[in-house]
Parts: C-alpha cells; structure tokens; sequence
C-alpha cells in the first residue's frame, strides 16, 4: 500500500479519454441527481470546491447554474481536461490542501476520498473542515463494504488504483465529530455494487 498513491494517479494519467468518457456516462446515470440535491441546500452564486474532480462534469454543471467553481485533482490528466471545459481547476493532493481557511460554502466529493486509505481519512477530513465555511454542506460517496486494496479493473490493464470501502458505522464516526449528518442514501450501480452517499453540514 506503500505507493497507493502514486500507482492511482498513474491510472488516470495512463487512460485520461477512457476515465473521461466513463465519467460523463457516470455523471448523467447515477451523479446529477446528487449533483441537483446537493445544490438545493446551496444559495445563489456559492462557491463550491469539487474535491477530486476528475474532469469536471459535476463542477461542470455546478457552474452552469450560477456558481463559483474550483475543482482540485491529483491527476494532471484530469486537471487538463477540465481546464478545456472551462473550468478553474489547478492539480492539489486531497492529503495536503492548500486553499484558503473558511473558503467555500459547498465541498463535493463524488467517488474521490474512496482513494484515500481510512487511517489518513481522519486528516483528510480536517482539511475540509479547515476550508468549508460554517454551517457549510458537504456531499461525499464511497464504496460500500469492507476493507481496503489496489484493484486493477479488466478495462485498464496494467492500472492499478486504491479503494477503501466503508461501512455506515465507519462515516458516522469519522463524520459525527464535525458535522451534522443530513442523509445517506444507498445507490446500487450496475447491479454490482453500492454507493453511499453521504450529506452532511459543518457544526
């Protein structure tokens, strides 16, 4: 798990058109309904962070209806892809954020923070509570079920990526401390596995 890191953002920078187009597909079936939800605890023109972008279709689409977007990945790939679609993107670790302290109404994190192995989690989630204002929404989903590992999918051969997968209990402990918890809401994709979705306001 020494590279889990490196070997994750190797797979996006190795396959950048495949994980794009399997993105925008992701995004119309499973994300914009999350995507609108999360928007509706939102006021006009708030600034939102897209924590782990990718290309920028969820930031994309925040930006369409009136808001301030910033979106921040690992991946110089991905960043690139959202730079075309207009979007204000620039390369950042999730581990090690850099943006100003009380910044941003909305954080969104669709399918990123599953990167992170759970004994980082905790710090990872201090970085967001430092740059989200208070009584600020965050949205967050990941893998149900147990345990953690690098996966290569059949799709990307030779592109190994972490997943953590998380139970109920597992987010309300490390959440509960920081925020309220508003819903979690249970998706099944492609009749294989599950998504919680997780929103919650900053205490």
């Amino acid at each position: 798990m020494r590279n889990y890191k490196q070997e994750t953002k190797k797979a996006y920078e190795t396959y950048p058109g495949a994980f794009d187009e399997y993105f925008a597909q992701s995004f119309q079936k499973y994300v914009l309904p999350i995507a609108e939800d999360f928007l509706r605890h939102l006021h006009p023109h708030s600034k939102i962070l897209d924590l782990g972008s990718g290309p920028g279709y969820a930031a994309e689409y925040f930006k369409q209806h009136g808001h301030e977007v910033t979106c921040i990945d690992i991946s110089e790939e991905m960043v690139k892809i959202a730079e075309r679609k207009g979007l204000k993107a620039r390369v950042m670790d999730m581990e090690k954020l850099t943006l100003p302290h009380r910044s941003f109404d909305g954080i969104f994190a669709n399918a990123s923070l599953l990167h992170i192995p759970k004994e980082r989690m905790p710090g990872v989630i201090q970085g967001v509570v430092n740059i989200l204002k208070t009584n600020g929404f965050f949205h967050m989903s990941v893998k149900k079920g147990d345990g953690e590992r690098m996966y290569e999918n059949p799709k990307y051969p030779g592109a190994k990526r972490f997943f953590a997968n998380y139970q109920l209990d597992e987010l309300q402990k490390l959440f509960e401390p920081h925020f309220t918890i508003i819903k979690v809401v249970e998706r099944n994709i492609e009749n294989r596995f599950f998504f919680l979705n997780l929103l919650a306001r900053l205490k």
